[in-house]
């Protein structure tokens, strides 16, 4: 019964992980993208 539990939360556990990492990534990927379109417009303007 205990193992049980402890595996069942280290699943979730790893799951909300892996949905963390790829959250945070999707966030970093678009602020990249946001930037370089900045960067990019900046460099049309000069």
């Amino acid at each position: 019964m205990c193992c049980k539990t402890h595996s069942k939360i280290t699943r979730i556990m790893a799951e909300r992980s892996e949905l963390y990492h790829k959250t945070t990534s999707n966030t970093l990927h678009i602020t990249h993208t946001l930037q370089t379109d900045i960067d990019n417009k900046e460099i049309e303007l000069l």
